[in-house]
């Protein structure tokens, strides 16, 4: 019996030392390098986390006794083979792994502490997100110890370009072996989106289209694939090439992505120029006529005014006569934050206006023999705004190149308070009988100021304020295509901007837009202080207070 009792004893007492072997080895899971490297570990949440691109990423795993006759076995569940690393008896043993991690994977870099099984997973990428298992096992027994969950983040780097330089190189580099049917796109998401370039070994499918923007300037290397490097060269970079690339990588079962931010820097002011803006400021005061040529010289850009819904406006360029044969001339526009529009263009002897400008363009009948490739813009509005660029090329190579700014304005009417305004409008293409005409204001707040619909006004539909104040000024708007309001008795109240909206079953077919000035009769202008008179729309003759 008091045997007995003695071998229970030493039992318990095995159960409770292997126990207390199992709470060390899962209490010391943290790595006391934890944070080094850009890495950083969740302990209790078994998580790693490393950027693409970082040198090293360490999964950690301890135990709290010496192994002996052990083999320690790093797996990844999901792949095929799923074996990472094989360590037994202080060295490695290569015979399984998966070919993924091959010459990536190292372990006991810390001979001090043989209780430290962590592993070293050199220069992580995308594809190596997911769940990493230590594993134990001698002979039959086998014990899991830790369950890594690794997310390797997309990494970005920076680039600089500075200005004039003919090229830049977007870095994508990878270490996994890439099969032939590989798709590589590179894409800018920032600050429009954009294709710049795809790259198919394969003709099964038909690549993205590339974006315009990027046609003739962008290149890979042919042998891309084989040897990992799928940097993009871009040529003649600007300042409008600025945002950020991702490169995607796509080998029909892995998904991988490099991204990259690049910045265009210009180039310093040169010392030269600096010294002459020293010497053009000191001489400022005996001849201002310098500095106001210097800054024209470098201003570069002239600007052009005209008033929305006039006849039309002359965008003038007149470069030498008898230009090469074969030449082609294009016409762009480009506003701030939007990608710049095709206007005209004339290629091979044919000249067509862009997809929004039908219609509404025009340039002279043989613009490379004159030399004259000015643009006439008919019925300008306010949306046709901006920097229009005129560019003459043969080929790729630009022959000259014009800039110009334009500005359509809201034409403005101005009367003294009391005398009859006319908003007029008289438009090119007269309403059908469908057509409904509305006049309307959004300052101060939305009002409805005349409705004309079925050959008669629609009082029933306009804002208090305005009734038995308006009405068209000609009896047969539609027939005389005279779409003018007249404003009777105006007070300073009225001014502000007037829409004429022409609409066809709910359908906007045009819209012309006015800024109505009423001058206060107290108050004496500058332009009468000067002796010079506003022209007044009406005048009625003295009326009765």
């Amino acid at each position: 019996m008091q045997v007995a009792t003695c071998c229970m004893c030493v039992i318990v007492v095995q159960v409770l030392l292997f126990c207390e072997d199992l709470l060390q080895t899962y209490g010391d899971m943290k790595d006391p390098r934890d944070g080094e490297g850009g890495v950083s570990q969740h302990a209790l949440a078994a998580k790693v986390e490393v950027y693409e691109g970082a040198e090293s990423v360490l999964l950690p795993c301890r135990v709290g006794f010496l192994l002996e006759d052990t083999t320690v076995t790093w797996s990844r569940p999901d792949l095929d083979p799923s074996t990472i690393h094989r360590w037994h008896e202080d060295r490695d043993e290569p015979e399984g792994q998966n070919m993924r991690y091959r010459g990536r994977t190292a372990m006991r870099a810390n001979e001090a502490d043989p209780k430290d099984l962590s592993l070293t997973l050199s220069k992580p990428e995308l594809s190596d997100t997911g769940s990493y298992d230590c594993i134990i096992s001698k002979q039959k027994d086998v014990l899991k110890l830790t369950d890594i969950e690794l997310q390797v983040k997309v990494g970005m780097l920076e680039v600089e370009v500075t200005e004039g330089s003919e090229f830049i190189q977007l870095p994508c580099q990878t270490t996994s072996l890439l099969p032939a049917d590989t798709t590589v796109e590179w894409s800018r998401s920032e600050p429009i989106p954009m294709i710049v370039h795809v790259f198919l070994n394969s003709s099964a499918e038909l690549p993205k289209k590339q974006d315009e923007f990027f046609c003739g300037r962008t290149r890979m290397h042919e042998d891309s694939l084989k040897t990992g490097d799928l940097s993009l060269t871009l040529k003649y970079p600007s300042e409008r090439d600025n945002g950020h690339y991702v490169c995607t990588i796509n080998t029909g079962t892995d998904m991988l992505k490099q991204k990259v931010a690049l910045q265009h820097v210009k180039k310093p002011f040169p010392t030269w120029a600096t010294a002459f803006l020293s010497i053009m400021a000191i001489s400022l005061v005996a001849g201002g006529g310098f500095v106001a040529y210097f800054w024209y010289y470098f201003k570069m850009v002239s600007t052009m005014e005209v008033d929305e819904g006039g006849e039309s406006v002359q965008l003038q360029f007149k470069t030498t006569p008898n230009l090469p044969v074969g030449a082609t001339v294009a016409w762009r526009r480009s506003r701030l934050g939007f990608k710049p529009i095709t206007v005209h263009e004339y290629s091979n002897g044919e000249s067509k206006p862009g997809a929004k400008y039908t219609d509404r363009t025009e340039m002279v009948e043989d613009p490379l023999t004159s030399g004259d490739l000015s643009l006439t813009l008919r019925r300008p509005r306010r949306r046709d705004s901006g920097i229009y660029i005129c560019t003459l090329c043969r080929g790729k190579v630009v022959l000259d190149e014009k800039r110009l700014r334009l500005e359509v304005k809201v034409p403005q009417v101005k009367v003294s308070e009391g005398v009859d305004a006319v908003l007029p409008w008289r438009t090119w293409i007269p309403p059908t009988e469908k057509a409904t005409v509305e006049w309307s204001r959004h300052e101060p707040w939305p009002m409805i100021v005349h409705v004309y619909q079925s050959g008669s006004s629609c009082l029933e539909k306009q804002t208090w304020l305005y009734r038995g104040r308006t009405k068209m000024e000609d009896e047969d708007p539609r027939k005389n295509r005279n779409l003018s309001l007249v404003l009777h008795e105006p007070t300073v109240l009225d001014s502000g901007e007037y829409t004429c909206t022409i609409k066809e079953e709910e359908r906007v077919v045009r819209t012309k837009s006015l800024r109505l000035h009423i001058r206060d009769f107290n108050h004496i202008s500058d332009d009468e202080e000067n002796g010079e008179k506003t022209p007044l729309i009406r005048y009625r003759g003295p009326q009765s207070v």
